[in-house]
């Protein structure tokens, strides 16, 4: 109860006014910063907290998935690029919501490796003689284009091929 007194010595008026106020108490989400990536490097584990103890959401943008939406979750990588991972707490009856928390980070390309199937460098072929196939392969599985200089010709300009002497 709230009661007010208003006037001077000559005049006084007192005003008696109810309120009933709702008190919650604030929280804050942590969330440590993520380190960058490689694309292919395996799921990781986030997790975020929130100081009242209640359930912190987590919602991916970017070239990544969550496996789940409340923390812990693993982030897997789609792509390369970066990714965005924003951590919420909406708060309850007795708690205010948290403000949100992103944490971003660089998700660099994969590296590759190819691996070719030919003739090596200096092998003599008859004319009219069958050549070998010629393949290449990509260790991260993109296709691979071939091409021949001097007096031949490729079957196709993506693996598997076959040279013929011109």
């Amino acid at each position: 109860m709230l009661i007010i007194t208003i006037g001077d010595s000559t005049v006084i008026q007192t005003v008696t006014m109810q309120r009933t106020y709702t008190v919650k108490a604030g929280q804050t989400v942590t969330f440590a910063p993520l380190a960058g990536k490689t694309y292919g490097d395996p799921p990781f584990a986030v997790s975020a907290t929130a100081s009242s103890g209640l359930p912190v959401t987590l919602a991916a943008t970017g070239n990544c998935t969550l496996s789940g939406s409340t923390s812990p979750a693993n982030v897997t990588l789609t792509g390369a690029g970066s990714c965005s991972i924003t951590a919420s707490q909406t708060g309850d009856a007795n708690t205010f919501a948290a403000a949100l928390v992103t944490q971003s980070f660089a998700i660099a390309k994969a590296a590759q490796t190819l691996a070719l199937t030919a003739p090596a460098d200096g092998t003599s072929f008859t004319y009219g003689n069958t050549v070998p196939t010629i393949t290449a392969t990509s260790s991260v599985g993109l296709p691979v284009s071939l091409g021949v200089t001097g007096n031949c010709s490729i079957s196709a300009v993506t693996s598997p091929a076959i040279l013929t002497l011109t």
